[in-house]
């Protein structure tokens, strides 16, 4: 049996000495180092947080107008574009015989451009009808979008469409579809219907619908401000529009402004739309479009000031009066 001399069990426990000293150092080590990062954690939320309170504060020390003093404000200002913009709106109005031609021909018209193109279509709206005088027309039908507005529901949109133009009675129409998908195939499938039976290749139309309906004598052209509106953009309706717009009674005549606008719709959308795009430049301001903007409603937040700002370049945000130009650089 082999004993361990005394020397070797002193060095033994120097070792393990050596070892615990090692051990409970490197503990302290990172528990002050928790320590610290903790500290700076603490400091870093102080810092913010008196940051906001400063932002905040600043925003509650600005005198912002009501909703009703700003439309005057806005109302007062002259409209230094006024000359410029009535020059570009009679440049486009010579394109109308151009555009009623692309209409006739089965394709639908995109807008897009600088400045509000919501008069620019209400003209064209009318001069439509003068078209369809001159060329002894049917007077076509005519349903106009307000796709900006908060309001906005496409399924308001294709109930007027099956029961004001298509004559479809209501209790029918819930029952034969009550989804989105359906009630924008069934527009296809009636107005394929009607024009069946007008061209003989069948005797009776399969849907109960009005013999009065203007359907069975008239066209359909909608126009759609703004189809890229927030509330239109989604996936479902666009392509619940598009499926409506590829019936050839049914005409789409729209304006888009967002610069991501032709990301809305893949490639089969596409092809069902038919567009043509026209660039327009009318240089009107968006005043009806915006009517319903937040900052002018006086529901200015913090948050939406935030997220405003985001926006911005720091060239643009020098050029904010000091009291903005204080929160948004700080």
């Amino acid at each position: 049996m082999l004993f361990s001399s005394d020397d070797e069990v002193e060095e033994k426990d120097q070792d393990m000495t050596l070892k615990r000293k090692r051990f409970y150092g490197s503990a302290s080590y990172f528990n002050q180092s928790s320590q610290q990062a903790q500290d700076r954690r603490a400091k870093l939320n102080a810092i913010q947080k008196d940051r906001k309170g400063k932002m905040v504060e600043t925003f509650a020390q600005l005198d912002l107008p009501s909703d009703r003093e700003a439309w005057k404000i806005i109302d007062s200002l002259s409209n230094r574009f006024e000359t410029l913009s009535k020059e570009a709106i009679m440049k486009e109005v010579k394109r109308f015989p151009l555009w009623w031609w692309e209409l006739q021909n089965g394709f639908n018209l995109l807008f897009y451009g600088f400045g509000s193109k919501k008069q620019l279509l209400e003209l064209l709206a009318e001069a439509i009808k003068h078209f369809e005088q001159l060329s002894k027309m049917q007077p076509s039908c005519v349903l106009v979008v307000n796709a900006y507005s908060p309001t906005f529901n496409m399924k308001t949109m294709l109930s007027h469409v099956l029961v004001e133009y298509l004559g479809m009675p209501e209790d029918q129409l819930r029952k034969l579809a009550s989804s989105l998908d359906g009630m924008s195939k069934l527009v296809v499938d009636v107005c394929a219907d009607i024009a069946a039976v007008k061209s003989g290749a069948q005797k009776v139309c399969s849907f109960d619908i009005s013999t009065t309906a203007p359907a069975w004598e008239k066209d359909l052209y909608i126009f759609m401000h703004n189809i890229d509106g927030a509330l239109a953009r989604t996936a479902a309706v666009q392509n619940n529009l598009s499926t409506v717009a590829s019936s050839r009674r049914i005409h789409f005549i729209a304006s888009v402004d967002h610069i991501h606008a032709p990301m809305l719709w893949d490639q089969r959308q596409s092809e069902r739309f038919n567009w043509l795009w026209q660039k327009v430049n009318t240089y009107e301001h968006y005043t009806r479009e915006t009517r319903t903007f937040p900052v002018l409603q006086g529901k200015f937040t913090f948050e939406f000031a935030a997220r405003f700002l985001k926006l911005l370049r720091q060239d643009e945000i020098r050029r904010l009066p000091s009291a903005l130009h204080f929160c948004f650089l700080h």
